[in-house]
């Protein structure tokens, strides 16, 4: 939060298996708000067998321009079956609902 009591949050979800981070995608900055609104849209490419080894890190940062980004929150999703709201320090919801989940036939991690 700067000086007029406003934050300049963004998210960056990580995808992790087995427990390491393995790919990285975040939100645009949403300025001057404590109730961001994000209608965005990420894809990871995960093997249908890797589903179950699989899971998100949320991770609620406040855009900074002239010092280190600061970290509001963070949340761990388990599994893609699972919708999450996180209650951040800095007053926003965020609810993510993963409904489309489509096995890919890669192979690899």
């Amino acid at each position: 939060m700067d000086v007029t009591g406003l934050a300049d949050p963004y998210v960056k979800v990580y995808l992790l298996y087995k427990g390491q981070r393995v790919a990285k995608k975040k939100t645009h900055v949403k300025k001057r708000t404590l109730n961001p609104v994000y209608n965005e849209s990420f894809v990871f490419e995960v093997p249908a067998d890797n589903l179950d080894s699989v899971s998100l890190e949320l991770l609620l940062l406040d855009w900074d321009r002239v010092t280190k980004n600061e970290v509001n929150g963070t949340e761990l999703m388990l599994t893609p079956e699972h919708s999450i709201q996180i209650q951040n320090t800095i007053g926003a919801d965020i609810m993510m609902q993963l409904d489309d989940v489509c096995p890919s036939t890669m192979t690899g991690k």
